[in-house]
Order: structure tokens, then C-alpha cells, then sequence
């Protein structure tokens, strides 16, 4: 009994000596892993919040891996201006990068965006960039949304304008479509999409706070208009009241302006990044 009792414990121990000796050269085999960001869209399902677009400009991508075998895996990609910088519609899907990563079963797998300051004159929105002067312009927040609130679906829309600075880090952490840990396994390629729900994140803020929030009033300068109706005055009166045509509604919402709005909007943001991998 002792005697099979001894081989018994030799061939466990040889099991799992051999199950922690996968040869480092697969342990590095490279896998192509194509990297996407995606946002999510508008739908009907909310009448209080129209997004228009996102301007993004990332500084890096972060990949940070550790595996069940094999050392854990780092690195980071600094892209150029031109290649880091996006402006994003409701629903949009871009590949951002493709990299080449090791082999393994990976227990954690996080992907970091570092944000950095918009190019100069990357934001192509005249009043975005008027109303935004204040504060330094565009080329001073890493990300921006223009959007516009109702509090009613009646009501004239006020246009809403989030600024969040640079150096702020969006964390992605992947499993597969069914949650479970990723297995990247060459000669296979992998996507892996980065999503953020901008359009969940705004509407799922209660109309009430948007209402309470500080809305500036912009008056146009129009006198040059005016002239030319004066040179087109037919002597009729009755529609010389444009005063409502002449205002805009618009809402900054910055970590300096409706500060309480913006802490809020960020944190549903960052809680609700997801990632997948297929």
C-alpha cells in the first residue's frame, strides 16, 4: 500500500510541475489584439438630453496584463497629436490602435486612455469655441460634448457644453462577451472594444438638476442685420421684434462652472466604461 501510496504522490507532483513549465517561448508567442473605441447613441427613450458630438484627445494607451503563467505584461503608446485626437458622434466605432501582446490565460486585463489637451482649432464649432473662451478655449479640456437640454419635449433646447480636463484617466477593465477570463491564444487575432456610454451617462442625470444648473444668455451682435432690413423697410412694423431670435441658452458645465453637475456626469462616465474582448 505504502508502495503505491509513493507513486501516487510522484505522478501529482510531476502533473503539476509540468503544468508550470510551459516553455517561455510560448509564453511570448505574439497575439494581434486590434484595439476599438465605441460610444453609445441616442434613442428616444429620453427627451431631455440630444448629444452632437465628442472631441477626445488622448496622450496614451496603457495596457496593464497579468496572466495565470508567464511574467505580467506592461507597456505604453504614445500616438501622435494627429492620430490621438477624435471627434466622435453618438454611435460611433474607430479603431484607435493594434498591438501585438503574449499568449495566456490573462486573470486581469486593463486598458487605460490618458487624456491630453485638444489641438487648437481641432473643435470646428464657432459658438462651442465663443462660449468656451472664458475658460481657455477648447485647446484646454481633453475631452468636450456638445449636447443640448429640454426640460420639456416642447421647450426651446438650451445648448449644453461639458468640458473635462486634460490628465484625466479612463479605465476599461476586459472579459469576454459571457464575462469570462480572457485566453489569448496565437495564431488567432482578438478586438477588443472600448465602450463609453456618454448619452447613458448624461440622460441617467434627472431633468430636475439640469434645470437648477447656471445657464448663461449670449445676445448676438446684429446691427449689421439690422441695417439691412432698415434698406428693405416697406414701412411694416409688425415683425420687427426678433429680440428671441437674437438670444442663446447655452450651459457650461466644467470642473469650474455647475461644478456639482459636472462631478456627477464624470462619475457616471467612469462608472460605467466596459470592455470586451472576441
Amino acid at each position: 500500500m505504502n508502495f503505491f501510496r509513493y507513486w501516487l504522490w510522484i505522478i501529482v507532483l510531476l502533473a503539476f510541475s509540468l503544468k508550470g513549465c510551459i516553455p517561455d517561448d510560448e509564453l511570448s508567442k505574439p497575439v494581434v489584439v486590434d484595439l476599438f473605441l465605441q460610444t453609445d447613441g441616442n434613442t428616444s427613450g429620453s427627451n431631455h438630453i440630444l448629444i452632437h458630438n465628442v472631441y477626445f484627445a488622448f496622450n496614451s494607451i496603457s495596457f496593464y496584463g497579468i496572466r495565470q503563467e508567464g511574467s505580467d505584461i506592461f507597456f505604453q503608446s504614445e500616438p501622435s497629436v494627429e492620430s490621438g485626437s477624435y471627434m466622435l458622434n453618438p454611435a460611433s466605432n474607430m479603431q484607435l490602435a493594434s498591438f501585438d501582446i503574449p499568449q495566456g490565460v490573462y486573470n486581469q486585463m486593463k486598458w487605460e486612455l490618458l487624456t491630453r489637451n485638444l489641438p487648437p482649432g481641432f473643435v470646428n464649432e464657432p459658438f462651442t469655441e465663443l462660449f468656451l473662451s472664458p475658460f481657455g478655449g477648447s485647446q484646454n479640456f481633453g475631452m468636450i460634448i456638445t449636447a443640448e437640454f429640454r426640460e420639456e419635449p416642447d421647450d426651446e433646447p438650451v445648448n449644453v457644453i461639458l468640458g473635462v480636463e486634460s490628465n484625466n484617466i479612463f479605465s476599461f477593465f476586459t472579459t469576454t462577451a459571457n464575462e469570462q477570463t480572457p485566453e489569448l491564444q496565437s495564431p488567432r487575432s482578438f478586438r477588443v472594444d472600448l465602450l463609453i456610454n456618454f448619452y447613458q451617462a448624461l440622460t441617467s442625470i434627472e431633468p430636475e438638476a439640469w434645470d437648477d444648473a447656471y445657464i448663461r444668455e449670449y445676445e448676438f451682435d446684429d446691427d449689421d442685420d439690422n441695417d439691412d432690413n432698415d434698406d428693405n423697410d416697406d414701412g411694416d412694423d409688425n415683425n420687427s421684434d426678433d429680440s428671441d431670435e437674437d438670444e442663446i441658452d447655452y450651459m457650461i458645465i466644467t470642473s469650474s462652472e455647475n461644478q456639482v453637475l459636472y462631478e456627477r456626469i464624470l462619475f457616471r462616465i467612469e462608472s460605467n466604461l466596459t470592455s470586451t474582448i472576441e
